[in-house]
């Protein structure tokens, strides 16, 4: 009996695997954008006005449980002061656009490598403050460093501050998120 053969020509193959790598892109593409969309669901906005000029807020949704609040005593404070902004402070609307890959990194930097959790941004004054508690001051630099690489024209500032009962982000959301829980 003759031997039958199944082998794809070159061509089909080829454009099997192109497509395999599309799905797999396209998918990658998917969970970015849907990860992306979770991510702004688990804030909180508030808009305030401070010494006549605007308070912008973000607060997370959902703070740790009091147990992970003991795992990060320290709370991490990421200033981005904005290039372009306006007589106000806010950033230009077209320059804030393109920042949403800086906010995305700064508010993922710490949380995606199990370094601490994001509690707050506030933008006021020409800059933009990112909040975060952590483990340690050292682990929270480190990953500060990294994440300022990837904006090089960007100016930012990294501080620490040790607060294990995590008193500044319960009396900034006593005082401009009352209406939520914390």
């Amino acid at each position: 009996m003759p031997q039958l053969d199944v082998r794809l020509p070159n061509i089909v193959t080829r454009v099997l695997v192109v497509y395999s790598i599309a799905g797999v892109v396209a998918a990658l593409i998917g969970y970015v954008v849907w990860y992306e969309i979770r991510a702004q669901r688990m804030w909180v906005i508030s808009s305030h006005t401070y010494e006549g000029f605007p308070l912008l807020l973000r607060r997370i949704d959902r703070l740790p449980f009091p147990s992970r609040r003991k795992e990060l005593p320290t709370l991490a404070i990421i200033t981005h002061t904005f290039s372009e902004r306006l007589p106000n402070g806010l950033p230009e609307p077209a320059y804030n656009d393109g920042l949403v890959e800086l906010d995305l990194a700064m508010i993922t930097v710490m949380r995606d490598c199990g370094v601490g959790s994001p509690v707050l941004i506030e933008t006021f004054g020409g800059k933009r403050i990112y909040y975060h508690y952590v483990v340690d001051r050292h682990s929270a630099k480190r990953q500060f460093e990294k994440a300022k690489l990837l904006f090089p024209d960007e100016l930012f500032d990294f501080d620490t501050q040790e607060d294990p009962e995590w008193g500044f982000i319960d009396r900034y959301a006593k005082n401009y998120f009352p209406e939520q829980i914390v």
